[in-house]
């Protein structure tokens, strides 16, 4: 059985629009919260999920298959 790991274009497109917004200004507010600190934070736990979500994948691998590395 095979499990597919898992990436997001979404996560990868929302880190290249923080680069820009950080291009204008590191310490950009846009108000009700909106500032690049909270975007970033965003990111961060989305891609903290998908990671978990990936070693969670990869132990199963592992233990459906012990002669799988």
């Amino acid at each position: 059985m095979s499990f597919k790991t898992r990436g997001s274009a979404a996560v990868d497109k929302a880190q290249r629009r923080l680069a820009l917004l950080k291009s204008i200004n590191e310490h950009l507010d846009l108000g009700n919260g909106l500032t690049i600190e909270a975007y970033n934070q965003l990111i961060d736990n989305i891609r903290t999920k998908l990671e978990a979500h990936n070693m969670l994948l990869l132990g199963l691998k592992q233990k459906l298959s012990p002669n799988v590395a």
